[in-house]
């Protein structure tokens, strides 16, 4: 599956003695394990959102930030130790809506000497709480993100952290700086908000999400989850494929690493969202998101400096029953597991219409088109 494996090693209250001390004895069987066994574990994690212990189990039991930089150290000597190849992460801080990181420990430890181990600082992030949990700074409800205030927030966070990881480099190895990676993020936090998280209400949020992060530099960006809640990819009981997988089945397929700003000559909303990426053959694919809940979007594209396009490719997502359907239309048909099972496949290219026609073309090389509300447009210049 060319998967590669990321391991959260416990920093909480069952691994501290009674000064708080980090115990590493099961971190060290672990570890010692794998290498024994020859299993490749791409990078180890130091702790869980150790950052919220003060609120959850109480001021007493919570792991200050000087604390956790001790004990990084020591859990990085010990990954370098047994299991060298592995990149080492943390501090797995969660970080909330309008309020950022509570009490603070990833600026600590990307001052101090422990830093020389950090290969990635990991964060958490929703953009919302769902209804399970009792403590909130944002609720979930249908149409919350559908805002750019809503949705530019994380770009809020991201900066800060990008700004503690200048700070590690100043002190890391030349050609090793640490690299950001978003370890934990989905629609709603406490596992997702039932009929909301599991519907294409969630995919708008999430390819912006992704587009969003490429553009300001995040290098890794894991789903929380791909089974399990609302907030899964899979149904854990039918395992049928929800909205959010299609989404990042295409983005995956699609969306290339090179990110570019698109040229948009003119719109006819400002409730839009746009991205464009090129792949290794220079070929483009923008990301149109129309965030709009009663107008459509006309776009007129610049295409000039795409180079000879010999075919254009659309992958239009609404929903089947609507903005909160669990279901979905690609190009007006309903989307089915054939997508991924056959993709590329010219069976799947016909079925879903893959290959559309230019609504309008002007003359300095510009394409017009036009975005439902609500809807989700990948346009792919081949």
């Amino acid at each position: 599956t060319n998967m590669e494996l990321l391991f959260t090693i416990s920093a909480g209250l069952a691994d501290r003695d009674t000064k708080g001390k980090w115990i590493e004895t099961n971190a060290q069987k672990l570890l010692a394990y794998t290498a024994h066994k020859g299993y490749k574990v791409a990078a180890w994690e130091f702790g869980n959102e150790i950052n919220g212990f003060p609120f959850i189990y109480g001021w007493k039991h919570r792991v200050t930030p000087s604390q956790y930089v001790r004990d990084f150290a020591r859990f990085g000597h010990l990954v370098k130790s047994l299991t060298p190849e592995s990149r080492i992460v943390g501090p797995a801080s969660a970080v909330w809506p309008l309020i950022g990181e509570p009490y603070p420990i990833t600026g600590r430890l990307c001052k101090s000497p422990s830093v020389v181990f950090l290969d990635a600082l990991s964060w958490h992030y929703y953009p919302q709480q769902s209804s399970r949990g009792k403590v909130a700074t944002k609720r979930a409800n249908p149409y919350g993100l559908l805002s750019s205030r809503s949705l530019n927030q994380i770009s809020r966070w991201n900066k800060r952290m990008l700004e503690h990881i200048g700070k590690a480099n100043t002190i890391r190895p030349l050609m090793h700086p640490t690299e950001n990676w978003v370890t934990e993020t989905g629609h709603a936090l406490y596992g997702g908000e039932p009929g909301l998280s599991d519907t294409f209400a969630s995919t708008l949020w999430w390819l912006d999400e992704l587009g969003l992060l490429a553009r300001e530099g995040a290098d890794r960006v894991f789903r929380q989850s791909l089974i399990g809640s609302n907030y899964g990819l899979l149904d854990e009981k039918s395992l049928q494929l929800r909205p959010d997988f299609y989404a990042s089945f295409l983005w995956k397929r699609l969306m290339g690493s090179a990110v570019f700003v698109p040229k948009i000559n003119r719109s006819s909303t400002k409730k839009v969202r746009i991205y464009m990426h090129r792949d290794e053959s220079m070929g483009s694919t923008i990301l149109i998101i129309n965030i709009d809940k009663t107008h459509e979007a006309a776009l007129q594209i610049d295409l000039n400096g795409n180079g000879c396009i010999n075919r254009i490719e659309q992958y239009l997502l609404t929903g089947k029953e609507g903005f909160m359907s669990s279901s979905l239309l690609l190009n007006g048909v309903p989307l089915e597991e054939d997508l991924v099972l056959n993709w590329g496949k010219k069976k799947t290219r016909v079925k879903y219409e893959i290959e559309g026609a230019l609504t309008a073309v002007s003359p300095a090389g510009g394409v017009t088109y036009r975005v439902p509300p609500l809807s989700v447009l990948f346009l792919v210049f081949k």
